[in-house]
């Protein structure tokens, strides 16, 4: 996935490539053999904490439109 972030051209080079690594596998160790009973269940507050955990990492890590996606948008 972060491979394919670089060859999009969406992550500036001084990226925490292990940061985003470590990010990224938080949402699967979150739900990941979980049953569909047990994720109905989870609380909605630790379930807002989760979702602004990936909302800051949006902010935090240094991702960039690529000029291109942006002229494609305005398509």
């Amino acid at each position: 996935m972060i491979k394919a972030f670089q060859l999009m051209g969406v992550l500036l080079p001084g990226a925490d490539l292990e940061l985003l690594e470590r990010r990224r596998r938080l949402p699967f160790e979150y739900i990941w053999g979980k049953s569909m009973r047990e994720l109905q269940e989870f609380d909605p507050q630790e379930l807002r904490q989760f979702v602004l955990q990936f909302r800051e990492l949006l902010y935090d890590m240094p991702f960039q439109v690529p000029e291109d996606m942006i002229l494609l948008a305005g398509v």
